[in-house]
């Protein structure tokens, strides 16, 4: 699994479905990768967020479990299109409840 930057910060608050589908990739033992934007990204914000330094160290930490994609083109489309497709479905949801 290609992890973006929104699903990171998604874990990174606790989110149950985000989380949901981290334990599911971790018990199917499946690869957990990030793009590299998503590196470029997190390393710009983290050092703004006002939290402890540890804290912001067990980010960089699991940023360094995590193998980097390259994002090039057909990585870019096939992201966009996953997080349009799942954007469409949370405010299906949101419009549910």
């Amino acid at each position: 699994m290609i992890e973006d930057t929104s699903f990171s910060i998604d874990i990174l608050h606790g989110d149950p479905a985000a989380l949901a589908r981290l334990d599911r990739t971790e018990k199917e033992s499946r690869p957990e990768k990030v793009a590299s934007v998503t590196v470029l990204e997190l390393s710009e914000a983290v050092p703004q967020l006002d939290v402890p330094q540890e804290r912001q160290q067990r980010i960089f930490d699991v940023l360094d479990t995590r193998h980097a994609v390259v994002a090039d083109e057909t990585v870019v489309r096939k992201a966009g299109k996953i997080s349009g497709e799942l954007a469409l479905l949370k405010s299906s949801a949101d419009d549910i409840f």
